[in-house]
């Protein structure tokens, strides 16, 4: 073994400090999205039954991304109302985590990624949407 190899070969094992940075910035999101019970759905979402309890406990905002007048129609108690037609990330509320919500779940998602890309983290969409919700059984008001 010439001199050095061994420091060669532990410098190659050892991770570089790009990749212990990505992963403590990995650790550190998954501590943070694990905060809010999402009921074991996927990173973008919550489940039907997490996002009542949450509501319940005081513990998400509720977002609604349909236009006005589906609003008026009825909406889930409680939910504030921000339109993906003029949908403007900096009118969320970030004293706590949001959940969107739309009809069927894909406004919801657009406005999400957009919500993402202006940085917000603690931030998912119920994919059912408000047919969901009433599928499920909720109530609107």
């Amino acid at each position: 073994v010439w001199p050095g190899a061994e420091d060669a070969r532990r410098r190659r094992r050892s991770p570089s400090p790009l990749r212990r940075a990505k992963e403590r910035l990995y650790r550190l999101r998954r501590l943070i999205v694990s905060e809010l019970d999402r009921g074991g759905a996927n990173d973008d979402e919550i489940t039907y039954a997490a996002l009542v309890k949450a509501m319940k406990d005081g513990a998400v905002a509720l977002v609604d991304v349909r236009e006005q007048n589906e609003w008026d129609a009825g909406h889930v108690e409680g939910s504030t109302l921000n339109p993906l037609s003029a949908f403007d990330p900096g009118k969320l509320p970030r004293d706590k985590p949001v959940v969107l919500i739309c009809r069927s779940g894909r406004r919801s998602l657009t406005a999400l990624h957009q919500a993402r890309a202006a940085g917000f983290k603690d931030i998912w969409h119920y994919a059912g949407g408000v047919l969901g919700w009433a599928q499920e059984g909720g109530k609107f008001v």
